[in-house]
């Protein structure tokens, strides 16, 4: 079916939510403003930070880009650490991996910390290439990501139709179509109800047991 596997890192492998909402609340809180429960604040997950804190906050690009530099004050150093992958998604790599799929990550979280997540958690032995924005901002279309995934991993555009785009946000579905590929959405991640449907998703999964089914199918 597929040979190349790209996963967004928040929301597909890991459960990132306590460390990037707390240290929302940590910004919002040193910005003076009111600070919201973390439920509310989910919208954070998953759009370029700036983005999201200019929209949610109304804040000027200045404002915004002031907020994000404080949120990574605390993320840096203690939200990083705040996260857990899925259940089923260690095993579901290493199964991957055994299976002969390539496998790589395509993310909105910047460098350095996607790589130090993975890292953490030992995933980076399966990841053969990862593409990340830079702290400034640049390269954060997830389209411009996936296409610097597979010119890093060789893939011709003759073989996109090997390739799927694995994510849980709308910014995966369409970021996907965009560069030409197929996209799975899970929707045990952060998107709200329906949004992977209205976006197009190819195929949209409930569990990391319904993904392992898509992906290996009958395979032991």
């Amino acid at each position: 079916m597929y040979k190349y596997l790209l996963f967004d890192l928040d929301g597909t492998l890991f459960d990132t939510s306590e460390g990037v909402l707390r240290s929302v609340q940590y910004a919002l809180g040193k910005m003076v403003l009111p600070v919201p429960d973390m439920e509310e604040l989910r919208c954070f997950i998953g759009p370029p930070l700036t983005e999201i804190f200019a929209e949610f906050c109304g804040f000027s690009h200045e404002e915004a880009v002031r907020a994000t530099a404080i949120y990574r004050e605390r993320y840096s150093v203690t939200g990083v650490l705040e996260v857990q992958p899925y259940a089923g998604i260690p095993e579901l790599l290493a199964e991957l991996d055994a299976a002969g799929f390539v496998i790589a990550v395509a993310t909105g979280k910047p460098a350095p910390y996607s790589p130090q997540i993975l890292a953490n958690h030992g995933f980076d032995r399966y990841v053969r290439a990862i593409a990340t924005p830079e702290l400034d901002g640049t390269r954060s279309e997830k389209c411009e990501l996936i296409h610097c995934v597979l010119d890093e991993l060789g893939v011709d555009r003759a073989d996109y139709d090997k390739v799927v785009m694995i994510g849980d946000r709308k910014f995966d579905i369409t970021g996907a179509h965009e560069a030409g590929v197929a996209a799975i959405g899970v929707r045990y991640g952060f998107a709200p109800a329906g949004e992977l449907e209205a976006h197009g998703a190819d195929y949209v999964v409930d569990t990391v047991a319904d993904l392992r089914r898509l992906l290996l199918g009958g395979r032991a």
